[in-house]
């Protein structure tokens, strides 16, 4: 995935974006505003404050525009919180940032033919089951451009697997059934 992935997942290097308030007039933000070591740290779940490893900075140049590059170890907890602190300051006002990454699908899978509202018969999951049960207690995420519109986006979670290349998915219920080529995630 690339740094600018959306959602951030947890663990993979992120870029994101935030403009800062201009102290001089509040009611503008602050173009080209001077970022020094120490200005900007992240906190992964609560721990100890540090420096962002890169600094962010105005892109494109000298706009209002503040680039924030998390490296995948900086977007290794539950919860990230980037604060902007003016060190000097007198040029910008203070900012934060918390961000949630998800965690990275443990596999992406195509339904296959014959599902019901509790059971998805996969027609092939990457990478393969190997285990009975080996998906008991995850999550399986609908894409948003499954066939079926009523999955879209739903989720709900997994109660037994069988351990195959296709394996069959007993899921708490679902508002329909998936039908062939629906495609999801395992979270």
């Amino acid at each position: 995935m690339s740094a600018g992935n959306n959602p951030p997942i947890y663990g993979v290097a992120y870029e994101c974006y935030v403009s800062l308030i201009d102290q001089s007039n509040t009611k503008l933000f602050k173009a080209n505003p001077t970022l020094a070591a120490g200005d900007v740290q992240v906190v992964k779940d609560g721990g100890t404050a540090a420096n962002l490893t890169t600094l962010p900075s105005a892109s494109p140049a000298s706009s209002k525009y503040i680039k924030v590059n998390l490296s995948a170890t900086e977007m290794s907890a539950k919860n990230v919180t980037v604060l902007f602190s003016d060190a000097a300051g007198a040029e910008w006002c203070d900012v934060s940032l918390n961000i949630q990454p998800m965690l990275a699908p443990v596999c992406i899978g195509v339904v296959g033919s014959g599902s019901t509202t509790t059971s998805i018969v996969t027609s092939s999951m990457t990478p393969a089951g190997v285990d009975p049960d080996q998906f008991k207690g995850r999550i399986v995420v609908f894409d948003a451009d499954t066939t079926t519109t009523a999955l879209r986006g739903q989720a709900t979670a997994i109660t037994a697997s069988t351990g195959a290349a296709a394996p069959v998915l007993t899921v708490t219920a679902l508002s329909t059934s998936p039908v062939s080529t629906d495609t999801f995630k395992v979270q």
